[in-house]
């Protein structure tokens, strides 16, 4: 399911309130919520997806901000991907938006750092954050949700943790 323009002021409002300055994205999509990212952390953002499914021009606007596209298997090459998230300038965000979230969000949750954050794109359709496993790995990650109501409420599809 594509993001909804609530859903960019959201995401906006993350980035600027936690300071995010490096992103990884996981799955790229069309990449039109990579430029958001590369818009706040410009030449910090890192998109992961097997198959680049971006147009010349989003390429080129990519480039121009310093996003970096990895063809890395999100899910099987998590050393490297650990790496790159690693590399980024902090505090983070780790987005995931690829084919299984509930697996990337338990993969990924214990990388962060202090001051860190993970989201999760399709929360309440492919993603569920009251499921047992899922709070399970938040807790011990030892993060706490970001703006849950307010992101229910607008029906974002997103849910959001910080590490504090």
């Amino acid at each position: 399911m594509a993001q909804t323009f609530l859903s960019l002021y959201w995401y906006d409002q993350l980035l600027r309130e936690l300071g995010i300055r490096g992103v990884i994205e996981l799955g790229t999509g069309s990449g039109i919520l990579t430029v958001l990212f590369g818009l706040h952390c410009p030449g910090a953002v890192t998109t992961i997806d097997l198959i680049d499914r971006r147009d010349e021009r989003t390429r080129d606007l990519h480039q121009r901000l310093g996003i970096t596209q990895s063809g890395l298997d999100c899910r099987r090459d998590i050393r490297l991907a650990g790496d790159l998230i690693a590399a980024l300038p902090t505090p983070r965000l780790v987005f995931c938006d690829n084919g299984n979230k509930p697996e990337e969000f338990a993969l990924y949750a214990p990388m962060l750092g202090s001051g860190d954050a993970i989201a999760v794109h399709d929360s309440g359709t492919e993603f569920f954050s009251d499921q047992e496993d899922t709070q399970r790995v938040a807790a011990a990650a030892n993060l706490v949700r970001w703006r849950q109501q307010e992101l229910d409420d607008d029906e974002t599809l997103i849910a959001a943790w910080v590490r504090p």
